[in-house]
């Protein structure tokens, strides 16, 4: 009886394939006639576009606005936080990406999706094979379940033991699904699609089907239309549900080949010839090519295609995620050596060829190594003449042809994309199946030129975990590139490799296993169970590396209570225990110490800079490569802490005084920082009830003094001895309260997503040290009565100096200082009209300088040396530059692009 049962399963299954290959019959009539069906194919009633730039499209600028709202609650529970403390303009934008390499890189890089910080993610930019998982895991066959991720792993378990090159296995699996006819069609029709426009077909365009054949059919085609047209993903993330797919591939330009004008557009040019002798001795190059659910596009010749009004099929999805094999020669010779052990075999063979490379010369050595032994796919150009008219230049864009291929011979990751200028991407997570991973050197080298292409410096931050070493990428505002916009954000890249793991499995290095090279496409149980096990315990070594993100907002918990504590040690605090003198007559209040070390870490001073050989260039350097995050946009902030060893000891705002070492033997100039109070009579001379009841005419003399003018008192901070009022201040008093008072107004005007108003414990912070800083001259001669004055309060409030006098010109003509000449500098407002910077000077001529015996003011003592002023003005250099009305330098702009930077450094330096 069982052998029974078992001939009749056979039966069936023998019916089962023969009516899968039946499927094939007639495929092309079916699918011609299908293609005049404008309900399937409603985009060939409508007109494509090219949108020529390289902005963002509105919706993917609409997308990461959504993705942000979608995963706040996901980055709050990652960082240990409630989700009322997170605002989406503090969420940074965090990019995963995937590396080439086969099954191998489609199972490992879908098995670290699991993690919750994927969830976080707004990005997926995937190249070769882990476009491959990632083209999956947005279809019906995934998306149908709860846990898509965990559904494409468990099919990656049971259903990659066939090979997809064993016309068996594809017909089984053809067989076992509801409608073997609609699978060929959705999967063998797109080459009838492709042919039908007149497009020859290429080997890898069979491979391209047999892949989909095997990864992207389910139980029920005929469901599956839209899983075979890229645009049809948007649905999968519209409202931020998931991450943006990017899928990039490259077309590898060659000069001598692909940017040769035909023949009637060269006639146009009387020397062609000779001007493309010369064309053609130009470097080949890669240029990247990026499709995602909105538009396919490229950077270099910006113009982006929209999908959703072309017939985006075959081209657009399953071209975009199953390219591989199609490398050059050259990207071939330099692969083989990796799988060869070292020894005189491996040298020699490389001999062999520079030797032979050497003999036919550097133009044919080009022409040879550029040659593609296995023929790139075709397809139709969209940017083929789209500027007319002619003449036509020298370029890639005279083809109506381009050929498409796997992107990792140019890098491993998919960098471009996500460095691209209107992308402001902060993380990156990088995660390298590649084969490139047995040599570190490939990664440094493909990543060098990169760098150079875009614009970018790569500097190393920390290497000490093998799985994950991670690095910064500063944009240098300049390419080296003849094509490629340089890049505009800094981001840091955490960079994984898929290496051995001893707890996993010692015996087991992914990018030597002969079960896991790139053209192995059959796979047991077993060892997909042993590749998901390395990922994701290579993960868990990695996500120590991220603990950045998590340090970020836990070092808000409990911050009064740690700097309230640290108050009271004497260790970080020797003053406390000091005297103050008569000079300083300073109250040992500790609200006032809060707000005079709370923005010390902008002082000038600090050894951040002091290290440096040059400490003003390393000064120039940070405004030019750290201003890119206004300090009122929260995450910027977020991560200027994130970046440091000790985020906590950032937030507590304190920083070990140093100043006096740096002045010692008059190494440097001696910094003077300023802050006016401004003092208006009517409110800030009044006595207390106690005070004025020892005048029986109070009220009269009060009426009569609170009519006199406001006028402004000026307060010196400078670096001092270690027992003076001064050394409190450490030399960033003065810039610390002045800002503190600028918050005053700042804080009307901060957007949501702020510290100030998301984080409870520093808003409160900050307003309340905002409005208390005791006055260290209040009743300093104390035999009552006192007279009326400002020294009556107990409060003081330090202002910008500005509004009195542009320039510190009474610290200047303090009648002890004996300076001879000062160069003065303006950068302010005032320079746009010099009547401003003479009533400013003859206001303080008057109140300083009257006749060099008396002044005119009530309380300022007489200068007594003569100086000369040297005004250098801050002025237009550059005709289409002019500082003090320029937008991007207002006062209350913070946010400086490199370039704006670099143009204000030269100027200053021309003037």
């Amino acid at each position: 009886l069982e052998n029974e049962h078992a001939i009749e399963n056979e039966a069936k299954s023998f019916q089962a394939e023969e009516h899968a290959i039946k499927a094939f019959d007639d495929l092309d009539d079916r699918i011609i006639e299908k293609l005049k069906d404008t309900s399937l194919y409603p985009e060939l009633e409508w007109d494509a576009t090219v949108r020529n730039n390289n902005d963002l499209s509105k919706e993917e600028i609409k997308f990461i606005h959504d993705r942000k709202l979608f995963i706040r609650e996901a980055f709050a529970k990652y960082m240990g936080v409630d989700v009322s403390e997170i605002h989406v303009d503090d969420i940074p934008v965090i990019a995963f990406i995937g590396s080439g390499g086969g099954y191998r890189a489609m199972i490992s890089f879908t098995a670290v999706q699991e993690s919750g910080l994927y969830d976080c993610g707004v990005y997926s930019a995937v190249l070769s094979g882990s476009c491959w998982g990632m083209g999956r895991l947005y279809t019906t066959v995934a998306q149908s379940h709860e846990n898509p991720i965990q559904a494409s792993l468990e099919f990656y378990r049971t259903e990659l033991e066939h090979s997809l090159i064993n016309a068996y296995g594809i017909l089984k699996g053809f067989a076992e699904t509801s409608d073997p006819q609609t699978a060929v069609e959705l999967t063998f029709g797109s080459l009838i699609r492709k042919k039908a426009t007149g497009m020859k077909l290429s080997i890898l365009d069979v491979f391209s089907a047999l892949l989909a054949a095997k990864l992207m059919i389910g139980e029920d085609p005929t469901k599956q239309f839209g899983d075979f047209k890229l645009s049809e993903q948007r649905k999968y993330i519209d409202g931020g549900k998931n991450l943006m797919p990017l899928y990039v591939s490259i077309f590898h330009i060659r000069p001598w080949k692909e940017d040769a004008l035909k023949s009637e557009e060269a006639a146009l040019f009387p020397n062609y010839e000779e001007m493309f002798e010369k064309h053609k001795m130009k470097k080949d190059y890669y240029r990247w090519y990026e499709f995602n659910p909105y538009e396919i596009g490229n950077e270099e010749n910006p113009e982006n295609l929209n999908l959703e009004k072309m017939l985006n099929d075959f081209l657009n999805k399953v071209l975009a995620c199953y390219l591989a094999l199609s490398a050059s020669l050259k990207a071939i010779v330099e692969e083989i050596p990796k799988f060869l052990p070292d020894g005189k075999f491996k040298d020699e063979l490389k001999d062999l060829y520079d030797e032979a490379m050497e003999k036919i010369g550097t133009q044919n050595q080009q022409v040879f190594e550029g040659h593609h032994p296995i023929p790139q796919p075709n397809d139709y150009n969209f940017s083929y003449h789209l500027h007319p008219p002619p003449p036509y230049k020298l370029g890639p864009d005279n083809n109506e042809i381009f050929h498409f291929g796997d992107a990792g011979p140019s890098n491993d990751l998919p960098m471009y994309p996500i460095s691209h200028p209107k992308r402001k991407i902060d993380v990156v997570i990088g995660f390298d199946c590649s084969p490139s991973i047995v040599d570190h050197k490939i990664f440094d080298e493909k990543q060098d030129v990169f760098c150079n292409r875009r614009g970018l410096n790569r500097i190393t931050r920390d290497v000490t975990n093998k799985y994950c070493e991670v690095y910064d990428f500063v944009p240098t505002g300049k390419t080296n590139d003849e094509f490629l916009p340089p890049a505009q954000k800094q981001f840091v890249l955490c960079y994984m490799q898929y290496l051995q793991n001893d707890k996993v499995d010692p015996s087991f290095v992914p990018a030597k296993a002969l079960f896991t090279n790139i053209l192995n496409f059959s796979y047991n149980t077993d060892q997909v169970d042993l590749m998901i096990k390395l990922a994701k315990a290579n993960w868990l070594e990695s996500e120590k590396q991220f603990s950045f993100l998590g340090n970020i907002m836990k070092a808000f918990d409990d911050l009064d209570d740690r700097v309230i504590e640290k108050l009271k040690n004497t260790t970080l605090y020797p003053d406390l225990e000091w005297d103050a003198t008569l000079f300083s007559g300073l109250s040992k209040n500790l609200d006032f110490k809060i707000v005079v070390y709370i923005l010390q870490l902008l002082e000038y001073e600090s050894t951040i800079t002091q290290l440096h050989e040059n400490p003003i260039q390393a000064l120039l350097e940070f405004y030019g490569t750290e201003f890119a995050h206004s300090i009122i946009n929260a995450r910027g902030v977020l991560k200027g802490f994130a970046e440091t060893s000790d985020p906590q000891t950032g937030f507590e705002l304190i920083q070990k005084k140093a100043s006096g070492k740096i002045y010692d033997g008059g190494k440097n100039i001696m910094p003077l920082y300023f802050s006016t109070f401004h003092v208006r009579p009517w409110k800030d001379d009044a006595l207390k009830p106690e005070g004025a009841t020892l005048f029986p005419n109070y009220k009269e003399m009060f009426e009569i003094h609170k009519i006199k003018n406001d006028h402004y008192k000026w307060y010196e901070f400078n670096p001092g001895n270690e027992e003076n009022f001064v050394n409190w201040c450490n030399g960033g008093a003065a810039p610390s309260v002045s800002l503190i008072a600028e918050i005053n107004q700042l804080q009307l005007l901060l957007p949501d997503g702020t510290i100030r108003t998301q984080n409870k414990n520093l808003k409160d912070f900050i307003q309340l040290h905002n409005q208390m800083i005791t006055i260290f001259s209040c009743h300093l001669h104390p035999s009552p009565p006192h007279k009326l004055g400002p020294d009556n309060n107990e409060i003081v409030h330090f202002g910008d100096a500005g509004v009195s006098n542009d320039f510190p010109m009474y610290p200047l003509t303090h009648p002890n200082r004996r300076i001879d000449d000062v160069i003065g500098f303006d950068c302010s407002t005032s320079v746009v009209d010099h009547k401003v910077f003479d009533e400013q000077q003859g206001f303080s001529c008057d109140r300083r300088v009257h006749d060099f015996i008396s002044t005119n003011d009530e309380f300022l003592p007489p200068t007594q040396k003569q100086f000369a002023l040297c005004y250098l003005r801050y002025l237009q250099n550059d005709p289409n530059f002019e500082p003090a009305k320029a937008n991007s330098t207002t006062r209350f702009n913070f946010d400086y692009t490199i370039s704006q930077v670099d143009l204000m450094v030269r100027l200053a330096k021309a003037n």
